[in-house]
């Protein structure tokens, strides 16, 4: 049996009406489609402003860091502290730094900004602690602690700072670096990251080798994944 519908078998009353909401939808939906692409235009350039701004804005975030602590190591320990939420962090980051540069507006930054700036002061105050040396080896247990971060410039920062304050007779340098090592197994996005821990702790341990050294990531790599900050 042949299906009895069809726009043959529609009344013409039926078919004058739909063509004439369709040509009324058209008139309505093209200035839409118009202005749309006009303010999507717009909204990408605003983004990239917005993008070198904050740019811009974590090197004020790195000097910050460094008028807050005054030289004080524990205070830039602190900042990696492992116990501590990012957005406990941020709450107290964001008065001092609206303080410190007025024109930061950071009721205006989203989460993967706010942590950009707290990476950013990870960076400058491992930095400033390695700057120390030996005068900031009371914070190796505190960066020994955060070692085992996902985040890369974390982890990083604090590789690179561990040795200048620790020096190579560091007795528990070793162990706890291999706790960071076997946190990290089995996690691909860490291959790289585990690597460069290894490094570090056959420094600590004296020695040119380990049966249980990490194998050497592919060229190319990534440096390991995020774990908040």
């Amino acid at each position: 049996m042949k299906d009895a519908g069809g726009e043959r078998k529609a009344p013409i009353e039926t078919i004058k009406a739909e063509t004439a909401a369709k040509l009324e939808f058209d008139k309505a939906k093209d200035p839409y489609t118009k202005a749309k692409a006009a303010w999507k235009t717009l909204d990408e350039k605003a983004n990239a402003y917005r993008g070198y701004q904050r740019q811009f804005e974590t090197y004020v975030v790195r000097i910050e860091i460094v008028s807050h602590c005054k030289g004080d190591a524990a205070c830039y320990a602190k900042t990696v502290d492992p116990k501590a939420k990012w957005q406990d962090r941020w709450a107290e980051l964001a008065p001092r730094l609206k303080a410190f540069a007025p024109q930061i507006e950071v009721d205006k930054y989203d989460d993967d900004e706010k942590q950009d700036a707290l990476t950013a002061q990870i960076e400058r105050a491992m930095m400033e602690i390695g700057k120390m040396g030996s005068g900031g080896a009371s914070q190796t247990d505190a960066l020994l602690e955060a070692v085992k971060s996902d985040d890369a410039i974390t982890r990083q920062a604090i590789l690179l700072a561990l040795p200048k304050i620790a020096g190579k007779d560091c007795k528990q340098c070793a162990a706890k670096l291999d706790a960071a090592i076997s946190a990290g197994q089995g996690k691909t996005t860490l291959a790289a990251l585990n690597f460069e821990t290894q490094v570090l702790r056959s420094y600590f341990a004296h020695d040119e080798g380990d049966s249980g050294a990490v194998e050497a990531p592919p060229a190319g790599s990534g440096g390991g994944g995020s774990d908040g900050k």
